[in-house]
């Protein structure tokens, strides 16, 4: 009788570890653009797994949308009146609880789409952020941080009160320099951006300028002056 009340018991923990595993589910959400950077409202997204299931939903007024989904392979089309349809293929998830797809339509008709796919993948920029700092640790605002491609493409941000920056960059490979009044210039070359899920963490420590420099008061600088060091990054 007690060899009986065992086997049951690893029945249903079995059976209750079987439903779990199968019943894994992802929460694919994001926001709609267009090529303004203007969110786009009412859009419908359509996403279709491998066996032919169908989901839909459509964004709120905020460009948003988010969809709960088993695990697994999805192809997922966005449509919208005035833009050309977005399909991003073959988007597999395996283990991720969420999963974040923000995309950019173009305008245009369907009817001049002749079978392209047009649009911005996720997986297409690197979303690049971090903080630029003095010696002493405090965070500095106002510094310009360029970043130029291969193709001579410049794209420039500046730091804020926190002396933080988050940029969007197209996938490639970069020279980045960070300026900011009273510091040497930091310089990087060949900086491999690729898009990844939970964006790329750029810091860096800037050095003062010599205090001969006459733009330097250095009965101001709390710190020795230390060498430009970069120091997180892919």
């Amino acid at each position: 009788m007690k060899f009986l009340q065992i086997l049951v018991l690893i029945s249903c923990f079995c059976f209750s570890a079987y439903g779990q595993s199968s019943n894994k589910v992802f929460s694919l959400s994001g926001t709609v653009y267009d090529i303004n950077k203007a969110v786009v409202v009412g859009a419908e997204i359509t996403v279709n797994n491998t066996k032919g299931k169908i989901h839909k939903a459509r964004t709120n007024d905020s460009g948003e949308y988010e969809i709960v989904l088993p695990i697994g392979s999805y192809t997922i089309t966005f449509n919208q009146n005035g833009f050309k349809t977005l399909r991003v293929i073959n988007l597999e998830v395996n283990s991720e609880i969420k999963k974040n797809l923000d995309v950019t339509l173009e305008v245009g008709r369907c009817e001049d789409c002749n079978g392209a796919l047009y649009g911005e993948r996720w997986d297409d920029f690197a979303i690049l952020s971090g903080v630029i700092y003095d010696s002493s640790g405090a965070a500095i605002e106002n510094a310009k941080i360029s970043f130029r491609d291969s193709e001579n493409k410049e794209r420039n941000i500046k730091t804020g009160k926190n002396g933080g920056y988050k940029i969007k960059l197209p996938n490639g490979v970069y020279s980045i320099e960070v300026q900011a009044t009273g510091f040497k210039v930091f310089k990087i070359e060949k900086y491999k951006a690729t898009g990844t899920y939970n964006g790329m963490k750029f810091d860096v420590v800037l050095e003062v300028k010599n205090c001969d420099d006459p733009t330097i008061n250095c009965s101001s600088i709390t710190a020795d002056p230390i060498k430009n060091k970069f120091i997180r990054g892919n």
